[in-house]
């Protein structure tokens, strides 16, 4: 089926202004707001959001980029995605958030040698039909031609980080991931991709096990910041 006939049939309409033509249309996207890059830890000021010297010992993260903030059509696209299903506006939304000179920068500077995403309970995941992140490391895989490498398995159902306070949510991802057996990391880069952080929680518990198997660096990527 052609692009053309498909959006005859599943015709697209401006998330924030319903025109009529895509989900970001030119006016819209261009009120995207970019994050500023930040240390992880101490939350200030960091180029290509590395984390500070002093600041490693507090983190397994080496860095995070966060591309947007999680407000107006951000978080409009977002929900749609993870609530309503309509994981076809991933593609576009990557486009316009993802696309950047120093998330090239950064994958060069800290040699990334592969992406990998923050995983999904098999059986949430089976419901849902896709993992958002899985579908953002693929767009990443694409379009800054990078290997692709699964490294865990999200193994205990939890609650919603996003609805959960801080120490909640240390405690709710507990046991929750594993390595999937037998995935080499030894001394691999690895770019761990997921939608939306807050605390960066999640994302330190994944980067927690990918170093602790013998990563060398874990570097987070996500498209919005809900802090």
């Amino acid at each position: 089926m052609t692009n053309m006939l498909l959006d005859l049939l599943f015709p697209k309409f401006c998330l924030n202004c319903k025109k009529y033509g895509s989900y970001f249309c030119d006016q819209c996207a261009s009120l995207i707001k970019r994050h500023k890059q930040i240390c992880v830890v101490c939350q200030q000021i960091a180029p290509l959001g590395k984390t500070h010297p002093k600041c490693l010992s507090h983190t397994p993260l080496d860095g995070i980029i966060i591309a947007t903030e999680y407000k107006a059509v951000i978080k409009t696209a977002l929900h749609s995605i993870k609530y309503k299903l309509s994981y076809d506006i991933l593609s576009e939304l990557a486009a316009k958030t993802l696309i950047s000179e120093k998330i090239k920068q950064c994958l060069i500077e800290e040699n990334i040698t592969c992406v990998t995403e923050v995983p999904m309970h098999e059986a949430k995941e089976k419901k849902r039909g896709f993992n958002q992140a899985k579908l953002i490391c693929n767009w990443v895989q694409k379009n800054y031609q990078i290997s692709y490498l699964p490294t865990l398995r999200k193994t205990k159902q939890t609650t919603s980080q996003m609805q959960l306070k801080r120490q909640d949510r240390i405690f709710n991802l507990i046991d929750a991931f594993q390595i999937i057996p037998n995935t080499n990391l030894e001394d691999k880069n690895i770019l761990l991709c997921d939608d939306v952080t807050t605390t960066a929680t999640t994302l330190e518990e994944c980067a927690k096990i990918l170093k602790s198997n013998g990563a060398a660096k874990v570097y987070g990527l996500v498209i919005a910041s809900g802090r």
